[in-house]
C-alpha cells in the first residue's frame, strides 16, 4: 500500500474542492445530504498526473492494466480510478451506472468505521483495507454514520467477458460508434464478429 496514506490525504485534500488535485463534488444530484467528493486519477482513457501524485505506487501499478481491453467504452467511465470522500453524516441516493459493462471494486482506505454500502438490496459495512466488488448496473447507495472522513479507492474496470469476447455484445447494435468513441469500419467489424458492416 501507499505509505502514510491517511496522513497524506489529510494534508493534501481539504474537505472542499482542491483544484490542483482535481477534487470536485461527485455526482451532486445523487448526494442526498452532506459531502461526497471525488478525485479522478483515470477517466476517459486519460491519467490525471496531479491526482496520481496522491497515490504514485497505486497509479503506477494500475497504468499497466488500464485500459484493460481494446474495446470501445460503453460510456466515459467504463474504466476509471477514483478516490471518493464521504463526510460524516453524508448519504448518497440509490442509483446505478446504467450498464453492467463495468465492475466496481471499492477498497476502503480510511475512516470506514460507520460507513455502509447497499448493493442490490444487501447492506455491507465498509472496512479499511477490504474490498466490495459489484457490477455498476446494480442499484447501490452509500452512507456514513461514522465520525471521520471516509476515503475509498474505486477501480472501475470493463467486465472481463466483454473485453474477452465483445462480439455477442456488439453484434446487434454496433454502428462504429458508442456514445464516447468512434471506431473505423474495419475495427468495428472485427469487434462485432461480422466480416463487414451492414
Amino acid at each position: 500500500g501507499e505509505p502514510n496514506f491517511s496522513s497524506r490525504l489529510r494534508s493534501v485534500l481539504p474537505l472542499r474542492s482542491n483544484e490542483k488535485s482535481g477534487q470536485v463534488p461527485a455526482y451532486p444530484a445523487l448526494t442526498e445530504n452532506g459531502v461526497w467528493d471525488m478525485v479522478q486519477l483515470y477517466v476517459s482513457r486519460q491519467w490525471h498526473e496531479e491526482a496520481c501524485k496522491l497515490m504514485p505506487r497505486t497509479a503506477k501499478l494500475l497504468r499497466s492494466h488500464l485500459p484493460s481491453a481494446d474495446v470501445p467504452y460503453v460510456h466515459y467511465n467504463t474504466e476509471e480510478v477514483v478516490l471518493f470522500l464521504l463526510a460524516p453524516g453524508s448519504r448518497v441516493r440509490l442509483h446505478n451506472g446504467g450498464s453492467n459493462a463495468p465492475l466496481n471494486v471499492h477498497l476502503g482506505l480510511s475512516g470506514c468505521d460507520g460507513a455502509f454500502m447497499e448493493v442490490g438490496g444487501q447492506q455491507r459495512a465498509l472496512r479499511n483495507g477490504k474490498t466490495i466488488t459489484f457490477d455498476d448496473g446494480s442499484d447501490h447507495r452509500v452512507w456514513h454514520d461514522g465520525s471521520e472522513e471516509r476515503w475509498v479507492l474505486t477501480v472501475r474496470v470493463m467486465h472481463p467477458e466483454l473485453g474477452a469476447n465483445p462480439a455477442p455484445y456488439f453484434s446487434r447494435a454496433f454502428t462504429r460508434r458508442t456514445c464516447f468513441e468512434t471506431w473505423n469500419e474495419l475495427r468495428a467489424a472485427s469487434l462485432s464478429g461480422r466480416p463487414g458492416l451492414e
